[in-house]
């Protein structure tokens, strides 16, 4: 019971067999599955020179294979010799050893480890029937006994081992925790249990001041109702693992704008919470300063589309407010659609500058007030390729310079510069040119009075399918007729 080890174990059982049992020797063979034979690890000292010299193997054939031990271990059970000096004229390295040591009894007890046998504990004794019924069973209880301390040896070794790995996985938690740059922390129910010093730092307390404070005590007061809202759900079960933000309230009563994870756990079967939380306060400050800047830069981009609009008109003053129009007419479409709010931002500024392309066309041509020859014509179709090139190595967060290009584009091929055809031609370059087309139709120019909108309707509905997308179509038709959608003047 108070061994240590295997090997104080088996010389204290072959102590105790020669000093208590007054046995001739005793000896402990533990198996070699590698080499097949049972190894000596303990016997007592006046066995020595043959115990550690006559080979015991249990493979057949080999040396000792027949010998009492080698039985017990192969056949999992004990194994009397009662007269070796009979017994044992097979096994010659064994025969002169008996006599000159006077035995003339040997018992061999098989060993188990984890329920298995490993090998075998052999006792001598110098009377010739010995082992009889009786001493059979003290041997069977003794076999035991050896065999549960073994057992017990190993349940020690694995409890050691467990203590151990949990030392170290303590500390590694601890140095992980304890020196992490995110604040982490333990509540049960709505107070903290354990805090690490990032946690107490965020919030400028020393980490042992905060155990045993409620949360909603270090939640500004314009959060608490969001804050203690959370908990209620947690606590509840109605939400296990969240995500927020709120303003906590230091010990010196300044805010600080914190970002929290909640996730559920259980310590001892006990429900806690483990909160990791971090200091945002910096991260909204540069986030705001982002958002100011992108808005800036989303400002000059639009005036400089507004420019760039008012350019085209100043070139071609027949069709003054024509891009405007386009643009608006396009967005409208583009909700119409469903199409998400960036895109319908985007249709209103692509619109703002579609013929862009005609500040390559001579002006004289632009504001000629009689019909275009077909050279002419030429010419102010180049516009749109134009339009692409200026504004192609431009970044837009919308496709600009492709749908500039298309805009004259039809669904047929019948369009221009490049006889585009259906699915080639992106979705707002096919809202674009309905949108110009309605327009174009629909507006009063110097040079002629207005066809009206049924006539712009006319074109449209005509060639739905075929030239224009049957959806813009509809939806264009819809915000006229059923939604009372005019054209800005």
């Amino acid at each position: 019971v108070r061994v240590q080890n295997e090997d104080e174990l088996f010389a204290t059982v072959c102590r105790i067999a020669v000093e208590q049992g007054g046995m001739l020797g005793a000896a402990v063979r533990i198996a070699d599955e590698e080499a097949k034979v049972l190894r000596p690890l303990a016997f007592s000292d006046n066995f020595r020179p043959a115990v550690e010299s006559i080979v015991v193997s249990f493979e057949k054939g080999q040396p000792g294979f027949d010998s009492a031990s080698s039985i017990a271990f192969r056949e999992n059970r004990i194994h009397i010799r009662n007269d070796v000096w009979i017994d044992d004229t097979r096994i010659l390295d064994w025969q002169q050893f008996n006599r000159s040591a006077g035995i003339r009894s040997v018992a061999a007890l098989p060993l188990h480890r984890g329920g298995k046998a490993v090998g075998a504990f052999v006792i001598y004794h110098s009377e010739p029937n010995f082992f009889d019924a009786e001493m059979r069973t003290l041997l069977d209880e003794m076999a035991t006994d050896i065999s549960f301390t073994l057992d017990n040896l190993d349940r020690e070794r694995q409890r050691e081992r467990a203590i151990q790995a949990l030392a170290e996985s303590e500390v590694k938690f601890r140095c992980l925790v304890e020196q992490s740059l995110t604040g982490i922390c333990i509540v049960e129910g709505d107070r903290y249990t354990y805090v690490n010093p990032r946690f107490a730092e965020i919030h400028g307390y020393a980490p042992h001041e905060m155990i045993g404070l409620r949360i909603l005590d270090t939640a500004a007061d314009e959060d608490r109702p969001m804050v203690q809202e959370n908990i209620r759900k947690r606590l509840s079960g109605e939400v296990m693992n969240f995500a927020y933000s709120f303003t906590a309230k230091r010990k010196d009563g300044s805010g600080v704008r914190v970002g929290v994870n909640v996730a559920p756990a259980t310590i001892e079967g006990r429900p806690i919470t483990i909160t990791m939380l971090q200091d945002i306060s910096e991260r909204e400050r540069a986030q705001r300063q982002i958002e100011a800047h992108v808005k800036q830069l989303e400002e000059a981009m639009f005036s400089t589309v507004a420019a760039v609009s008012t350019m085209v008109e100043l070139r071609d003053p027949y069709t003054s407010g024509h891009e405007r129009r386009v643009g608006a007419l396009a967005k409208a479409i583009g909700i119409e659609l469903g199409l998400p709010e960036g895109v319908c931002t985007g249709l209103e500024h692509i619109g703002a500058i579609h013929d862009i392309g005609k500040i390559a066309v001579p002006a004289e041509i632009l504001s000629k007030p009689a019909r275009l020859t077909e050279i002419e014509f030429a010419l102010i179709k180049t516009h749109a390729q134009a339009g692409h090139d200026v504004l192609k190595d431009v970044s837009f967060p919308w496709p600009v310079a492709k749908a500039i290009l298309q805009h004259h584009e039809r669904l047929d091929g019948s369009g221009y510069p490049n006889g585009a055809k259906g699915e080639d031609i992106i979705l707002e370059a096919r809202i674009l040119a309905v949108a110009d087309v309605v327009e174009a139709i629909g507006s009063h120019r110097p040079y002629r009075p207005t066809r009206g909108i049924d006539a712009a309707f006319e074109e449209i509905v005509q060639y739905r399918g075929v030239r224009y997308d049957a959806r813009v179509v509809d939806a264009c038709t819809r915000l006229f007729r059923d939604k009372g959608y005019r054209l800005p003047e």
